[in-house]
């Protein structure tokens, strides 16, 4: 196909992807289930973009499958108003720290397999090492995001600023931008997070009175 001969079309693909994508942080970060089917459809997306780019990113399509299925059951997940409002203690404070190590350890495993998965496709490279590292530590942040645990944007913060670094190097200079508004909404989630109400504050702060 003529489409696929002329990669010019992946510029339209890469800034479709990015504003869904950005539209879809955004309502992460206010906690809005609705921002997890926009993440499927900017998995969607980047996934045709990764694919066909030069040189094609196949560790990072392999992630947007594993997204899209995340988003799905986040979706549901943050629909269960009842159940939110139980696990909202957690939101606003980080977990332990052998806790987040723990997380840190699997993203070490992940990435080390991925890297050996996808070595079996072309000669190891350091491309190919960066790009399983993104792709193990990005499961783990999308898992963590899903599980609204505030620990999720300071993966997602380092996760952006090296692959805002990656796509300079790459001379691809949209998604490098992009990866650096990324950042700065990883920054605005963390804070937005830490700093809201729990449950338990707003019982204190508006006690029911019966009738």
């Amino acid at each position: 196909m003529l489409l696929f001969q002329n990669l010019d079309w992946l510029f339209y693909i890469e800034a479709l992807g990015a504003v869904v994508s950005v539209a879809a942080i955004w309502l992460n970060t206010q906690q809005k289930a609705e921002g997890m089917l926009l993440s499927i459809l900017a998995s969607g997306v980047y996934m045709l973009f990764f694919a066909f780019v030069k040189p094609p990113m196949y560790g990072q399509a392999a992630l947007q499958v594993a997204f899209a299925g995340t988003s799905l059951y986040g979706y549901f997940q943050w629909q269960k108003k009842e159940k939110i409002a139980q696990s909202n203690e957690a939101e606003h404070k980080l977990s332990a720290y052998p806790i987040i190590l723990l997380y840190v350890g699997l993203g070490m495993i992940l990435s080390t397999l991925f890297y050996c998965f996808l070595n079996c496709w072309g000669a190891a490279s350091w491309h190919l090492k960066i790009d399983a590292t993104l792709t193990a530590y990005s499961l783990v942040a999308q898992w963590l995001l899903v599980k609204k645990r505030l620990e999720n944007w300071l993966f997602w913060l380092l996760i952006n600023i090296v692959s805002a670094i990656w796509f300079a190097y790459s001379q691809f200079w949209f998604s490098a931008v992009l990866y650096v508004l990324f950042a700065i909404l990883a920054i605005k989630g963390f804070w937005g997070w830490r700093s809201a109400p729990s449950t338990v504050e707003l019982t204190k702060e508006q006690p029911i009175h019966e009738i």
